[in-house]
This record gives C-alpha cells, structure tokens and sequence, in this order.
C-alpha cells in the first residue's frame, strides 16, 4: 500500500504523453500505477528512473481492447496499490498513415478499440475501482485527446476521429 500518498492509475505510461505525466505524478506525490501494451521494455526504463523516488511506482501490462485485461489491470493494481484516486487514459496509436480510403477495417477497428472503446472500457472499470478510494478529496479522470480531434490532419481521419470520441 502507499500510505498517505494518493494513488494514480495511468493507461498508457510507459511512452510519449502518458511517461511525462507518471513523471510529474511523481514529483508532485503520487504513488503511481501505469499500464504498458506493448512496450515493457520502455517501462522498465522508466520505472528504473524513477527508482529512488519516494512512494511506489509500478507497471503492470494492459490491453485496452480486452476487458478482461482492462479488470485484471485494476485487480493487480488494487492488491499493489489500494485504489486510485486518480486516473490518467493516455492510450493511444494513430495506425498506419494511409488514405481513408485503403484502411482496411481490422485497421479502423484496432484504432477505434485501442483509442475510443478502450477509454470507455476503462472508465467504466475505474469509476468502481475509485469508488473504493478513501480518499476525501475530489477525483479526477483525464482522457489524453489530441489536436487532430478538432483539426485532423492528412491521412489520420480515423485516428481524429477516435480523439474527437474522447472529447
């Protein structure tokens, strides 16, 4: 457990946005939980930088086009951790640069599942996990969208698409 420290859970922290916010999560006193798909080698980078910061860091692997995987996540974490206070869904791929036109559909689908359906998966199990929470202050959810949700961009439209979902 982590004693007074509030407690995060990160979909998504092993790279890019998701790494900077289990970061500043962190330094700011978290104890903080990420999840990491396909990149544990990433993980482990960054939790081994992490090391000698106060509070626990951990990371467990997550598919966040699996249920099951999205409950097992939270499980693990909760027997880790106690549960989130917070969460942060920063899961995100934009698939294959291509022409709307020559996506295929397992393509779209693996967008849509991984960016939209994922986060209301997830959101879905984690109202119940921070339920849990005794902690008194308020909680909070952040959806990491993107920019292409409002403005697109040249042979991303599903990915926008997916971001807009979030917004």
């Amino acid at each position: 457990m982590t004693g007074s420290r509030p407690v995060l859970f990160v979909i998504g922290g092993s790279r890019g946005i998701g790494a900077e916010v289990v970061k500043r999560a962190v330094s700011d006193g978290y104890s903080v939980l990420f999840g990491y798909y396909k990149s544990r080698h990433e993980a482990e980078i960054l939790q081994n930088e992490l090391a000698d910061e106060p509070g626990l860091i951990s990371s467990l692997p997550v598919d966040v086009r699996n249920e099951q995987s999205i409950v097992n996540f939270f499980e693990k974490g909760m027997s880790l951790c106690g549960p989130p206070k917070d969460l942060v869904y920063a899961a995100g791929i934009s698939g294959q640069k291509s022409k709307l036109q020559d996506l295929d559909l397992d393509s779209i689908h693996d967008i849509l599942n991984t960016n939209l359906i994922g986060a209301i998966v997830t959101l879905k199990i984690a109202l119940t996990a921070m339920s849990t929470s005794n902690e008194q202050s308020h909680k909070s959810i952040v959806l990491i969208s993107s920019e292409a949700a409002k403005f697109g961009g040249r042979n991303i439209a599903t990915y926008a698409a997916s971001k807009a979902g979030l917004n």
